[in-house]
């Protein structure tokens, strides 16, 4: 995710969805790192939160083990590595399972 072909702050804002939970958290912290580079003030990520699943997320969570990443260490620890690696992070709820990440850089 490093190195992207873009002039730092190309962008208003970066937008990303449902793929920090795919990364081991060294490769998650390139892709914050990279993220901060070519956006202007904000990073905005719609990934898993942390809440508690419903049944076809129950689902969702059994295929994501299947597949590999890191899906579980995201859900338990990835907002607390955004605030690491972010000036102010905002978490807005979907539903029980989804979240809005607004990370302002």
């Amino acid at each position: 995710f490093a190195g992207l072909p873009f002039a730092d702050k190309s962008f208003d804002v970066v937008c990303a969805s449902f793929v920090v939970h795919g990364f081991h958290k060294k490769f998650r912290k390139k892709m914050y790192a990279e993220s901060s580079r070519i956006a202007k003030s904000k990073v905005i990520y719609h990934d898993y939160g942390k809440g508690l699943p419903s049944i076809p997320v129950l689902l969702i969570e059994l295929l994501e083990m299947i597949v590999g990443g890191d899906y579980l260490n995201f859900r338990k620890n990835g907002l607390k590595e955004m605030k690491e690696n972010f000036k102010t992070v905002i978490e807005k709820k979907i539903n029980p399972s989804l979240s809005w990440y607004i990370c302002e850089i």
